[in-house]
């Protein structure tokens, strides 16, 4: 048997020696199970996750919780031409080319690796509003100030207010909230 085995790790015999395979990285509301991988003739721990999703041009999956409770938008005076109110994904790829190294609310979703999938991004502002439109049954909180991936101008881009469903155009440099989605 493998001496360095952790809690939650999982070991088995492959015929010659004994394997050790890591306990998976915890989720945010996801479960584990032991599958067997009948191909391989080896175990693996399988992510159980019911991502939940809204209707808006397709289905888009929304991260089960928020990704930050405050990064600014980006860089006050810089147009990144992240203008399309409908498609976050390809605002959220202009925007990380403009911005470049740091955390700011794009790069936090376009470096964001979680459930098996490293496509998330900044939802557009329709995108987001179909969220606030949705959240009780996505579990989205009903407070606070949500950055979209849509620039009104090099000083300002859209959030939405989540107590209201208000629309602003505000400085980029505040911090606000944000949370990631994908598409299939």
């Amino acid at each position: 048997m493998p001496t360095d085995v952790a809690e939650g790790d999982m070991s088995y015999y492959n015929g010659s020696e004994w394997v050790k395979i890591v306990a998976p990285t915890t989720e945010p509301l996801a479960t584990y199970s032991m599958e067997w991988d009948i191909d391989n003739n080896k175990p693996y721990w399988k992510t159980n996750v019911d991502l939940k999703s809204v209707d808006f041009n397709g289905t888009m999956y929304i991260y089960p919780v928020d990704n930050s409770d405050g990064v600014i938008w980006g860089t006050q005076g810089v147009s990144a031409g992240a203008t399309s109110s409908t498609d976050g994904s390809s605002n959220t790829d202009l925007i990380v080319v403009s911005e470049g190294e740091g955390e700011y609310a794009a790069s936090v979703c376009a470096n964001l690796v979680s459930y098996g999938y490293d496509d998330w991004y900044l939802p557009s502002i329709d995108e987001l509003d179909a969220m606030y439109k949705n959240q009780a049954t996505i579990d989205m909180p009903s407070s606070g100030l949500y950055w979209s991936s849509t620039e009104s101008g090099s000083n300002l881009a859209k959030e939405i207010n989540f107590n209201n469903g208000t629309q602003i155009d505000d400085g980029k440099n505040f911090s606000r909230k944000v949370r990631c989605v994908r598409r299939d």
